[in-house]
């Protein structure tokens, strides 16, 4: 009788394992296709506009563990959303009355990096998230989605 009762609590602990196991599943997989679809319906609804910055940045960059100093020259259009239109001129007002503040962070942000980081497989990538947060910070927007890279080149 206790080997039956034994047994019958190890079934149990599976069952319930198992049960835990799919239902943790299938909430994942509802939260990823909801997020998804939201994702799918915000890229939709935006209208992205290239909005140059100028010329290039020349500009040192952070010394890393080879304690060589390697510079990056980098120009750069951003990709802002344009279906406000509002938002949008402000943002060119922006980008026009704030050029210089613009510039001055792009080189800090570009300053701030390493050799390393920036020949990086996904070095772009990353610079270029850091891009968007700073400028729309600094500009208090949230309009600029993307970086474009015209010209890049780390030595």
């Amino acid at each position: 009788m206790e080997s039956k009762f034994k047994l019958f609590v190890i079934i149990a602990i599976v069952v319930l394992g198992i049960s835990i196991a799919a239902s943790t599943f299938f909430v994942l997989k509802q939260m990823n296709e909801s997020s998804n679809g939201q994702t799918a319906a915000t890229e939709k609804e935006l209208n992205l506009t290239e909005v140059s910055m100028g010329d290039a940045i020349m500009t040192n960059i952070a010394i890393g563990e080879d304690a060589v100093q390697h510079f990056a020259k980098i120009k750069i259009s951003l990709g802002v959303d344009a279906s406000d239109k509002k938002a949008y001129e402000a943002f060119t007002n922006a980008v026009t009355n704030q050029a210089a503040s613009m510039r001055n962070e792009l080189i800090a942000v570009i300053g701030e990096q390493t050799y390393t980081m920036l020949k990086a497989n996904d070095g772009k990538a990353k610079l270029a998230d850091e891009i968007v947060a700073r400028l729309n910070k600094l500009l208090s927007t949230d309009i600029i989605y993307d970086v474009y890279y015209e010209e890049y080149f780390v030595q």
